[in-house]
């Protein structure tokens, strides 16, 4: 999704001394493959609210949240995705914690014409830092398509948010597969 796609011949004969090359590699994640970076792992904890909690009822939500993740070790990354309407209050309550902020999607143009959309930079002037692109319920109510996906995950790279990308199956999809006897 996240880079130009190579054959694996170009791949093997890459100069990866090149910026054109390790840029459209993935850059800074393709040379920490390669071994020319550390690799930081660090555990990934994050709350999609989806269509849930004014703005008073986050500002509460918040203050009783906080106190319960003081001693979260050092190696959690905690990240919340209210609904658009409640991000300036929550980034608000957060401000000065452990606490990333995240838009529950990303248009990939700028502004427009794109009724019920939000973009990058106006995510960011909220303190968004993620957003999250390719999740079940635009797959299957809005008919997204993985090139939509792809356009949303770049659009949120090339203005700073880092992308968490949704990858899987459908909870009636889980539940079939679960409940199915092989």
């Amino acid at each position: 999704f996240f880079f130009k796609q190579k054959t694996a011949y170009e791949i093997r004969n890459c100069d990866w001394s090149s910026d054109v090359c390790s840029s459209d590699l993935g850059g800074l994640a393709w040379r920490a493959f390669l071994g020319e970076l550390p690799l930081v792992r660090k555990a990934v904890i994050a709350g999609n609210w989806k269509m849930h909690m004014t703005c008073e009822e986050t500002r509460a939500f918040a203050r009783a949240f906080l106190p319960l993740i003081d001693n979260l070790p050092e190696d959690r990354e905690v990240i919340l995705a209210p609904p658009f309407t409640a991000i300036p209050t929550l980034h608000e309550e957060i401000r000065g914690t452990r606490v990333g902020l995240a838009g529950q999607n990303v248009h990939w143009e700028e502004k427009g014409a794109y009724t019920g959309m939000i973009s990058a930079p106006m995510l960011l002037e909220h303190g968004v830092s993620h957003a999250i692109v390719g999740h079940s319920e635009p797959r299957k109510y809005y008919s997204e398509t993985d090139e939509q996906i792809n356009l949303r995950a770049r659009s949120a790279q090339a203005h700073g948010l880092i992308p968490i990308l949704c990858v899987g199956e459908s909870l009636d999809r889980k539940s079939t597969r679960l409940n199915s006897s092989h």
